[in-house]
């Protein structure tokens, strides 16, 4: 990986295509890996969980991660661009792009007792992907280990941080709407227009 993200960085090597490509296989198989299990080995169903909340909620993580992976390093020094980001974090899916389809898989061919294949296959994927995406960022923006995690450990607060302040402009935009509906229904009233 250190090679490969090498030449993204320095000779321009990877598409943002290319990376699309691997978003959308990536996302893909994260809804298979919710939904699609065999039956014994199914936790969530699309009665309890809906599926396009999951895969709005997966699109807005990865998206948020990028934009606050980019102004983290952007603070910090870091050489990678926006694109390079985005191209990283696209290329660092290829395990669980892999991992988790096969576990569904086989899924439908294992009983209870054999559930730790689909485990191992699962935690393969996550931490594949986990471990590429740190040598990904490490060479990206030229950091040693120790910035790398401080990086990334940035990054994860820079997203709570972006989550608590979607979720107060929605409830303010809530509220603002429910004052113009009441004052609306007032002005009505008043004008005898119920």
């Amino acid at each position: 990986p250190n090679d490969t993200f090498y030449e993204m960085k320095t000779h321009k090597r990877g598409s943002i295509f290319g990376a699309t490509i691997y978003y959308i296989l990536g996302i893909i198989a994260f809804l298979l890996n919710t939904y699609c299990y065999a039956l014994p080995f199914q936790i969530i169903t699309p009665n309890t969980l809906n599926p396009s909340t999951v895969l709005a909620a997966t699109i807005a993580a990865l998206g948020v991660f990028i934009l606050c992976n980019y102004l983290v390093s952007a603070i910090n020094d870091g050489e990678g661009t926006f694109i390079d980001i985005y191209k990283l974090t696209g290329y660092s899916l290829l395990p669980i792009i892999i991992c988790l389809p096969i576990s569904v898989g086989i899924s439908y061919g294992l009983t209870l007792n054999e559930q730790v294949v689909l485990t191992l296959l699962k935690t393969l994927g996550f931490w594949g992907s986990g471990i590429i995406l740190v040598i990904g960022i490490l060479e990206t923006h030229n950091y040693t280990f120790g910035q790398t995690v401080k990086n990334i450990l940035l990054t994860l607060v820079f997203m709570i941080l972006f989550l608590i302040i979607c979720m107060v402009v929605f409830v303010m935009v809530d509220q603002i709407k429910t004052f113009i509906e009441t004052i609306w229904k007032e002005v009505k009233l008043r004008a005898g227009w119920y």
